[in-house]
């Protein structure tokens, strides 16, 4: 009995020499180096690869950003991509992102794709256009929305600037069917701009979505201002009146 047990002792002793020796190789020559990408929490990480150096943990459950349906817009030789974008994440916002509009035939196969880059504030419900479809959609009979590429951003330290537009003018041209609208955008903050969206749609009055189009102005000083100017060409000028056309402004630092 007494000899078991001493076999027993030292089997478990050298067994714990082997254990440790394994371990030590194990942390020198196999364990992955800390990263925020190893699925290890290591490196004053809050989670797995996450807090600490790491982004925070808060992004591996945010909601994925959701659209509207996407509506085509006819003018006088071009055509829009209209949609919303909504953002779930009260907390979180995009600085920025990437999005792409897959326009579909009856076969399921594709017509033509649009893309962009914009942002999006916690919250926010924002209106898109892209003006850039070259491609026949009069078969079209499904849209897909991407998003990829974010830039997220908390809300502590993401929040809209605040501007303000004067001298906004309306030039209707029946001729030519277009609707020039400019006028000039001022910075109100203290901080500067890196980017104002400049958003335009017209519905006519019944309620149906007539033109729109949207610019883009970089790199606004504090409290400077700059020109702009959007031309939208419309097909039915009879329903349309200055009352019809919405402008929004979207800015980010």
């Amino acid at each position: 009995m007494k000899r078991f047990f001493k076999q027993f002792i030292y089997g478990a002793f050298f067994l714990s020499i082997w254990f440790v020796i394994g371990f030590l190789f194990w942390q020198t020559f196999l364990r992955p180096a800390p990263s925020c990408t190893n699925n290890y929490k290591d490196s004053g990480e809050e989670g797995i690869d996450c807090g600490g150096s790491c982004a925070p943990c808060a992004l591996q459950t945010l909601k994925p950003l959701k659209s509207s349906g996407v509506e085509i817009v006819y003018g006088d030789g071009y055509k829009s991509a209209v949609f919303d974008v909504i953002n779930p994440n009260l907390d979180w916002g995009a600085q920025s992102f990437l999005y792409e509009v897959d326009f579909l035939n009856p076969d399921n196969s594709l017509a033509g794709s649009v893309s962009g880059e914009s942002f999006i504030y916690p919250g926010e419900v924002k209106k898109l256009v892209n003006f850039g479809i070259k491609f026949e959609t009069k078969n079209i009979i499904k849209t897909e929305v991407k998003f990829s590429d974010f830039s997220w951003k908390n809300i502590s330290g993401f929040y809209s600037p605040k501007t303000s537009m004067r001298e906004v003018n309306y030039d209707f041209n029946e001729v030519a069917k277009k609707i020039k609208i400019s006028g000039i955008l001022t910075n109100n903050e203290f901080s500067n701009i890196s980017k104002s969206e400049i958003l335009v749609t017209i519905e006519n009055n019944l309620g149906i979505l007539s033109g729109a189009s949207q610019t883009s102005i970089d790199n606004i000083p504090q409290f400077e201002e700059r020109e702009f100017l959007i031309m939208i060409p419309v097909l039915d000028f009879k329903n349309i009146d200055r009352d019809s056309i919405r402008i929004s402004v979207s800015s980010k630092r």
